[in-house]
């Protein structure tokens, strides 16, 4: 019978049986299908035997040998090593690095609305969209410490996301925003370990491009008591399209006591002296032996952002933005939300939660004033306290109804305003040496929303040509004035400090110097912040009641145009808002009123293969006169039927159809929707509640309709008192004697003609009043953002230019002090220097880990860890399977549990709060491949401390 041993797969660990007589043998494991040689010794004689235990105890010297001295080599300053994740220990050369596979595909949302409109299902497959995408997937490298774990076990000691000690909005370094989003990704187990997953395809290599980044939070780790922090790099790549995330299970090693920097870094403490000056950005100089100065100018205007004095956190969070963005270059901007009551904040370059990015989205925000004249936070009509800056200021609505072009139809228009950075100009030397700021102001522009469109190239072909007359003079009188604009609005005012920090930023990444380590900005501190991530849609209308000729005078609109404030009705109770089910039942039909004409559009854009989208019909009302024309008999000796004076019904234009009403009916019935909003499920019912909201306000009248309104009530008691005379008089004709009569003929004749004149003049009044429509212009969002590109900043490299030329010469002038005066003007600059000394870096959270084993079943083994910061740890490993189980509370109510079965290569985890399933992933091990999804958590059990699964010892 042949022989046979039992080894350890080195990719997956599983243990297999093998010939241990046939030599060298080629080995595929059944599990992963990981293929290795296994160098067994062939023993077919007592000789060969010995041979082969001699070879073998010359192997394990030599590799113990080894070992003691990578042991020596690892006690040095940044010692490096390599080692393979799996339960096998193996450590495979470098060019055998082997990959794994996980798939994040099943935890995506498809229909999540990425920044462009666009379902991610689809935006993942345009290459173009890798920027939109990246916030959507590269959160998911939290999924590469699970698979770590289901490869080579559970850690001793549980480990931690380090940016779970800085909650969003809290004060936190520059650099843990780039470790939020997803593309660094370090857990540490609050000790002396810490595990890098950085993007590359090998761990050193990865090691050495991010190690500018890294090495902040890599120093805030480092234990305080002189011990080395051990760090285990892995290298990974993240398959956007495939949605797919490749490990390289090769890891990197280093332990070390600090993580100085590798070149001169900028003197921050200068910097933040010079900010603290309260300057105005004017310049910035790259010194060889004075690295990065900054120049400003002390003036009148104190600049700020958010209302907050301008700080080195700001230019941290500038150069953060221009340097890290990834993909994902630095913008924000309101774009659609999956709810239609509602706009997403979209943030690029890391801008949430930072001065900067609260600047630019109130400056996006102040669209919407200037288009229709509401302020989109306290909701006030600030049309006259603009024009008090600007007395040619018109909003967008108002523009329209002054416009000769203003489309009766009404049709919706969806437009998107922006801000550009094309004009921002900063003058630069070939040398990259002198930077001067020659327009700190972004432009204006707009755009047609997407939604508008039938296709992506449709859009980029019109969205600029089908913009309104309105939305143009509103772009240019913006770009024009806009320094009384920057009077008016204080972030405005603060959107030029933008500038000039982006400006500077953009020029510092165009220049790259190679001799500084500007990623020393990294470690600054930026203070608490928050903004917005959601908000609901302006809903806004703007009525006028007008003549045509009325309407083309911009005076008479600015005086007599009224705005409508219509977002709170969302948050209203339907039954608050539509008091009866024929009120309802009147939204429901412009509902499906708007739906059939929508049909009837998308039909005839088939039919002539046009592109242009149409929407559905504006709101418009009309004011109906209750008394209709009347036509009388001619006048006559014999006596007059009585004219039928009767009022017409009203038409009902919301339609009331049967199903309507029973529809209404159940929704004004208990369990119904709380809010409105919780009706709105689509673009089109959003409209058609503005479009019903409009019909039922009252517009003011102009002073020629109420003359005409006075003018028709007093026709209308002549009328009356007309009619009533005549009916007397034919009771009295009735029974008059012949010569009776006929004096009562005259007086009849007399009022008919009264009554015909004053008919007339009623008729013509009316027709006068039908003719005045009242127009209605609603706006129901206003989209767009706020561009920050680096590459869109203007960076002018010139031998010279005026400005400069003045700034070189103001820089030589100034020399080494800090201050001078010049024309009037007092300069400052930061002073110069460069250091390598190590920042002082606020270290992260300990845990001092109590850690104890447990008797445990056979071939098991049981461990509990504990520590004084209330956190706690249980752990159950099964020795001759590989399957494991761990259960860590990491706060009161807060609890992870996690399992692996190594036999089908399953591994479960789930967080809970307060008892509730907050996180539950199922990852499931094939081959090379692991597969994420999430599975239904109903029947998941809060855990229990110690975990059921815990076997009763000392460890309790």
């Amino acid at each position: 019978m042949s022989a046979h041993e039992t080894i350890a797969c080195p990719a997956c660990g599983q243990r297999l049986r093998v010939p241990a007589d046939r030599g060298r043998l080629s080995v595929r494991c059944p599990k992963c299908g990981e293929e290795f040689s296994h160098p067994a010794v062939a023993r077919t004689s007592r000789a060969g035997r010995k041979g082969g235990l001699r070879a073998r105890a010359w192997i394990i010297g030599t590799v113990v040998l080894a070992g003691l001295v990578g042991l020596v080599y690892l006690g040095g300053r940044s010692p490096e090593g390599a080692g393979a994740l799996g339960r096998a220990g193996g450590t495979p050369s470098p060019r055998n690095d082997r990959w794994v596979t996980i798939s994040y595909a099943d935890l995506l949302d498809p229909d999540a609305i990425v920044r462009t409109g666009q379902p991610l299902s689809s935006a993942l497959r345009d290459p173009h969209l890798k920027g939109a995408v990246q916030p959507f997937v590269d959160r998911y490298s939290h999924l590469l410490q699970c698979a770590v774990e289901m490869l080579q076990g559970p850690d001793e000691l549980p480990h931690r996301s380090v940016v779970e000690h800085f909650p969003p909005g809290s004060p936190q370094p520059a650099w843990v925003a780039l470790f939020r989003g997803g593309r660094i990704h370090a857990v540490a187990d609050g000790r002396d370990h810490v595990r890098l997953f950085l993007p590359g395809q090998t761990p050193e290599a990865a090691y050495k491009e991010h190690y500018s980044v890294i090495r902040h939070c890599l120093n805030g780790l480092v234990p305080p008591n002189g011990h080395p922090l051990r760090v285990e790099v892995i290298a990974y790549e993240n398959n956007y399209p495939a949605s797919v995330l490749k490990l390289n299970t090769r890891c990197h090693q280093v332990s070390d006591t600090s993580f100085p920097p590798e070149k001169m870094q900028p003197d921050l403490a200068a910097l933040s002296e010079f900010f603290s000056q309260k300057p105005i950005l004017q310049g910035a100089q790259l010194s060889r032996s004075e690295g990065l100065v900054l120049y400003g100018t002390q003036e009148d205007e104190t600049p700020s952002l958010a209302g907050h004095d301008l700080s080195l956190a700001d230019l941290a969070v500038a150069y953060r933005a221009a340097f890290h963005a990834g993909d994902n270059d630095a913008f924000i901007s309101l774009d659609p939300h999956r709810d239609a009551t509602k706009a997403t904040v979209n943030s690029g370059g890391f801008l949430e939660d930072t001065h900067i990015g609260s600047v630019v989205l109130e400056a996006d925000k102040r669209f919407k004033t200037i288009t229709s004249g509401f302020d989109p936070d306290s909701r006030r009509d600030l049309r006259e306290y603009t024009t008090r800056y600007l007395p040619s200021f018109m909003t967008s609505s108002e523009r329209d109804l002054v416009s000769q072009e203003f489309s009766d139809t009404g049709r919706w228009i969806g437009t998107r305003f922006w801000f550009y950075p094309d004009e921002t100009g900063v003058d630069t030397d070939l040398n990259y040496e002198f930077a001067v700021v020659t327009k700190p102001q972004f432009t204006a522009d707009a755009e047609r929303s997407r939604e508008d469109f039938q296709s992506p190239a449709d859009f980029e072909r019109k969205k600029k040509a089908l913009l309104s007359p309105s939305i143009r003079q509103n772009i240019h009188h913006l770009n024009a004035n806009y320094a009384q604009y920057a009077s008016a609005f204080a972030e405005l005012a603060e959107l030029r400090t933008v500038a000039r920090l982006m400006g500077i930023a953009s020029w510092l990444k165009q220049a790259d110097p190679e001799r500084l380590d500007l990623d020393a900005l990294l470690a600054v501190e930026l203070p608490a912040h928050t903004t917005e991530r959601e908000r609901t849609k302006l809903l806004a209308a703007t009525i006028l009641s007008c003549s045509p000729t009325d309407r083309a005078r911009p005076e008479y609109v600015r005086a007599n145009a009224e705005l409508l404030y219509l977002s709170p009705v969302l948050d209203s109770a339907p039954k608050d808002y539509f008091p009866t089910t024929t009120d309802l039942a009147k939204y429901l039909g412009i509902v499906e009123h708007m739906d059939r004409e929508e049909a009837l559009d998308e039909l005839t854009r088939t039919v002539r293969e046009a592109s242009r989208s149409r929407g559905p019909r504006g709101p418009e009302k009309v004011f109906r006169m209750t008394r209709p024309p009347r036509d009388l008999q001619a006048l006559t000796l014999e006596p007059i039927e009585p004219i039928d004076l009767a009022a017409k019904e009203p038409i009902d234009v919301g339609g009331t159809h049967a199903r309507h009403r029973d529809e209404a009916s159940r929704l004004l019935a208990p369990g119904g929707p709380e809010k409105v909003r919780d009706m709105i499920r689509r673009r089109r019912d959003l409209q058609a509640l503005v479009k019903y909201a409009t019909r039922s306000a009252d517009a003011p009248l102009p002073p020629t309709l109420r003359a005409l309104d006075a003018s028709i009530t007093r026709d209308e008691r002549t009328l009356d008192r007309l009619e009533m005379e005549i009916n007397a008089l034919k009771k009295q004709m009735e029974g008059a004697s012949l010569s009776g009569y006929n004096d009562l003929v005259d007086k009849h004749n007399r009022l008919v003609r009264q009554l015909k004149a004053a008919h007339t003049r009623h008729n013509d009044n009316v027709e006068r009043h039908n003719q005045m429509k009242i127009k209605t212009l609603s706006v129901m969002e206003i989209g767009g953002g706020i561009n920050l590109e680096p590459r869109r900043f203007r960076i002018n490299r010139t031998r010279s230019s005026p400005r400069l030329t003045a700034f070189k010469g103001l820089a030589r002038s100034v020399g080494n002090r800090t201050r001078l005066r010049v024309q009037g003007a007092d300069w400052i600059r930061s002073r110069g220097g460069t250091t390598k000394a190590q920042l002082e870096v606020a270290s992260l959270p300990r845990v001092n880990w109590d850690l104890r084993s447990a008797p445990g079943p056979a071939n098991a083994s049981l461990t509990r860890a504990s520590a004084l910061t209330g956190e706690k740890a249980w752990r159950l490993t099964e020795s001759e399977t590989g399957s494991w189980r761990s259960l860590l509370r990491e706060g009161p109510s807060q609890y992870r549990e996690a399992s692996y079965q190594a036999d089908q290569g399953v591994f479960r985890i789930a967080e809970f709060q307060s008892g509730e399933v907050k996180n539950h992933l199922v990852g499931q091990m094939t081959g090379n491949r692991i597969v994420f999804r999430r599975p239904d958590a109903a029947n998941l059990v809060a855990p229990q401390e110690p975990p059921i699964w815990w076997n009763v010892g000392d460890a309790r």
